[in-house]
């Protein structure tokens, strides 16, 4: 299988291809040689499409390039940034494959559960629960939007991807040190959920989704165990033997942080509804603390 994979020196992207090592790789990124450099010489990197010599040789397509969306404050400029980068590379993917006449089996494109909005209540989110208004909102719904322009012949998959959670990137890169220091402690009131989902099962799922012919559509890819912030703050510290006395009232975070306060405060518990429902695929991690004692204590 011959992929064209956007986002592949990113957390997901990299670790999907070093699982997937049957497959052979384009990666379509800005900057070829710090890619190869990161995923080795046994790629092929070009930094347009109009690089590519025959896209009809492209069997599937993984979509995931992005602005990192936690990163730097939501100014208006970085908003844009968030949205056109995102935008942009899906739109012109599709129109290669519609000015080219490529015929690819499969594209997963991905999105994000922020598609969900805030949630008024804590009923569990589905992939056909209404969304609500806001910033995240707005950039998946357009993600997605470009991304269903896809010609029929294509098999399309949308990931709304939840938090990601492994060591090399991501979350966990950045609370393990505090959390080991003792500085650990609850968001707000901790009440807010993270639904979250460890890199392996991203992985596997990726795998059942461009493997698998019946797999189309929209998927919610979170562990179908989401929690709170004050339950991943008490499973995390004990795991690591820490205390977690600490804690950063909203305020603080608003006042630092801005409308980016969001997504540390806010939360929705997004369960994986279809994938449950209407397949066999089994989660390798459904729960947290079987997540965190694989990433942090093996």
């Amino acid at each position: 299988m011959h992929i064209l994979i956007t986002g592949g020196t990113g957390l997901i992207g990299s670790a999907f291809m070093q699982a997937y090592s049957k497959a052979t790789y384009t990666v379509l990124t800005r900057s070829p040689q710090a890619a190869s450099r990161r995923l080795g010489s046994q790629h092929e990197y070009v930094s347009s499409l109009d690089h590519i010599a025959d896209l009809s040789k492209i069997d599937a397509i993984i979509n995931l390039a992005g602005e990192p969306i936690a990163n730097k404050k939501w100014s208006a400029a970085q908003k844009q940034r968030i949205q056109q980068s995102r935008w942009h590379i899906t739109q012109k993917l599709i129109e290669a494959i519609h000015i080219h006449g490529a015929q690819p089996k499969v594209m997963i494109s991905a999105s994000a559960i922020g598609y969900y909005g805030a949630q008024p209540n804590s009923k569990a989110v589905n992939e056909t629960t209404p969304a609500q208004p806001g910033f995240t909102h707005d950039v998946c719904q357009m993600w997605e939007k470009i991304a269903l322009t896809i010609p029929s012949t294509t098999r399309l998959c949308i990931a709304r991807l939840g938090v990601v959670l492994d060591t090399e990137g991501g979350m966990i890169k950045k609370v393990k040190l505090p959390f080991q220091c003792g500085l650990g402690g609850r968001l707000g009131d901790g009440q807010q959920i993270l639904s979250w989902i460890h890199l392996r099962d991203v992985i596997r799922l990726f795998e059942w989704m461009l493997n698998e012919p019946s797999a189309t559509g929209i998927y919610n890819v979170t562990a179908p165990n989401p929690v709170t912030n004050a339950e991943f703050t008490r499973t995390m510290g004990g795991l690591l033997k820490r205390p977690t006395p600490c804690h950063v009232p909203a305020w603080v975070l608003k006042l630092t942080l801005g409308e980016m306060a969001s997504l540390l405060l806010e939360g929705d518990a997004v369960i994986p509804a279809r994938i449950q429902d209407e397949t066999d695929f089994t989660f390798q991690y459904p729960h947290l603390d079987e997540a965190l004692s694989d990433l942090l204590l093996t």
